[in-house]
């Protein structure tokens, strides 16, 4: 905090009853909240002080770039504090990564779902379903969850279970019924949320499988679309819950009445549930055939009743086939069609691209790097702060 001090008169008489305005030019230099002491020395000696707290706060936004690339056999790429030209520098990092992490934005997304504004009941569960598995992330990340993203968590899911009918179902603002897909996909967030060992309550989980089944059992025969009845059974197969016969049914009969990439994905998945790989390799083929077909379509509606695109289909897709140990997909150019969107991502497609680099943290990295002449297996991440030592990376490979 400068305050120039050369405009103010040292002496100033004031008549009595007289109110006398100085200007005190300050110049903000740093954020905080800066403390200004004024005294006032009268004539006959008495000292009247007086303290003010001026804050001082940064409105401008926060702004992240991403830059992605290839290093070829041999080549070699710098990290320094050149990264922050024309940024603030108080406060700027640069998030550096490599092998599965590097294709995807993970630390971005995360941070676009945590500020996102808005909460019906699919933007609830499509900001808390990754951060289920914002631990495992954030121990390769090298960031601290300081147990925020628990508590985040347990908000989401009491959230959630108060827009719960008695049947199981859910509304989107308030306790409703009739959204099967929406059925599925909040169940699909209690289930897993369960498994990673947070507190769900039984009957409320218990309510909310039985309704799934309940709506197979009752679900109409379809020519086209199925997106809930895909997503049920594979929610159902989680938790051992799904008929295998039914299993067989869709795969075998209705396989080709699937309208979307997901739900083939998600019956695959239902299926590799229960060991049955041939039927769940057939199904993840079908899913990549049917988004390479959505992809060149130019006519593909833009709104779907399942809140999906092709990209968050894609996201789905590469998540559920690793997830599901199949092979039968080009991970490598799903990765590539999820990464270079070049838009801002809607929560479902963020939320899937997350569960996407989730599933894909135990793979092999793409190649061999070599850090400041140290090698480095699989993924790699580094965080540079202002003034740290650079990172001198070099893919050691050919």
């Amino acid at each position: 905090m400068t305050i120039d001090l050369e405009p103010v008169a040292s002496q100033i008489s004031i008549a009595q009853s007289e109110t006398l305005s100085i200007d005190l030019p300050v110049e903000a230099d740093a954020v905080g909240d800066h403390e200004i002491n004024l005294t006032l020395t009268t004539p006959d000696g008495k000292s009247i002080a007086k303290s003010l707290t001026l804050p001082v706060r940064r409105n401008d936004p926060a702004v992240s770039t991403t830059q992605r690339f290839a290093l070829g056999a041999g080549d070699t790429f710098e990290l320094n504090d050149e990264i922050f030209a024309d940024l603030r520098l108080d406060g700027a990092t640069a998030l550096m990564s490599a092998g599965a992490l590097g294709k995807f934005d993970v630390p971005g997304m995360l941070q676009s779902l945590d500020r996102y504004p808005y909460g019906c009941t699919e933007q609830v569960t499509s900001r808390a379903l990754p951060m289920l598995y914002f631990k495992p992330l954030a121990g390769v990340l090298g960031l601290s969850s300081d147990g925020r993203v628990d508590q985040f968590v347990a908000q989401s899911i009491t959230q959630v279970l108060t827009r719960q009918s008695a049947n199981g179902a859910f509304g989107l603002w308030r306790p409703a019924s009739g959204d099967f897909w929406l059925d599925a996909y909040v169940t699909d967030f209690l289930s897993r949320a369960h498994s990673e060992g947070y507190d769900v309550p039984q009957l409320a989980l218990r309510q909310a499988l039985d309704n799934l089944r309940n709506r197979i059992n009752y679900a109409p025969d379809f020519e086209r679309g199925g997106q809930d009845i895909a997503y049920a059974l594979m929610v159902l197969a989680r938790e051992g819950a799904a008929a295998m016969g039914d299993l067989r049914y869709y795969a075998d009969v209705k396989a080709e009445a699937f309208d979307t990439p997901l739900a083939a994905a998600q019956l695959g998945a239902a299926l590799a549930q229960y060991g049955d790989q041939t039927r769940s390799d057939r199904l993840f083929r079908q899913a990549a055939r049917l988004l390479e077909r959505r992809m060149r379509d130019e006519t593909t509606p833009v709104w779907r009743v399942d809140y999906g695109s092709n990209l968050r289909d894609a996201a789905g897709l590469l998540a559920l086939a690793t997830e599901a140990g199949s092979l039968a997909v080009d991970s490598a150019e799903l990765s590539k069609q999820i990464s270079q969107h070049g838009r801002t991502l809607s929560t479902q497609e963020s939320a899937w691209a997350l569960m996407a680099a989730h599933a894909l943290i135990d793979e092999p990295g793409a190649s061999p790097i070599q850090v400041n002449g140290a090698p480095v297996a699989g993924n790699y991440i580094h965080r540079h702060a202002r003034s740290d030592a650079p990172a001198i990376v070099t893919n050691s490979s050919s």
